[in-house]
């Protein structure tokens, strides 16, 4: 695969990311993994809802995007595994 080179913005909303998905371990691990799309969309949905509130804050960006890299994921992980890394979170 060819290196590519991930911009400082990047590393620094994937930092926000992990920050949140860490954040949910103990409790939810990654049962995103294994859930149907369309629960998934029905959940990005969900999220998008809240951004519009008043009192919205940033956090609520990070999970629309969270949503999206585990839709992404779960989309190309099923066509193309070897695209996804086998290493954890938890080794980096």
């Amino acid at each position: 695969m060819e290196e590519i080179k991930v911009r400082p913005e990047i590393v620094f909303f994937a930092k926000a990311m992990e920050k949140i998905m860490a954040e949910n371990d103990k409790e939810k691990g990654d049962s995103w993994r294994h859930m149907p799309h369309d629960e998934l969309q029905s959940l990005f949905l969900e999220e998008v809802e809240e951004t519009k509130e008043d009192n919205a804050k940033l956090k609520e960006w990070i999970d629309v995007a969270l949503f999206c890299m585990m839709i992404y994921n779960n989309t190309v992980g099923r066509h193309n595994p070897s695209q996804i890394t086998n290493k954890t979170h938890k080794e980096k």
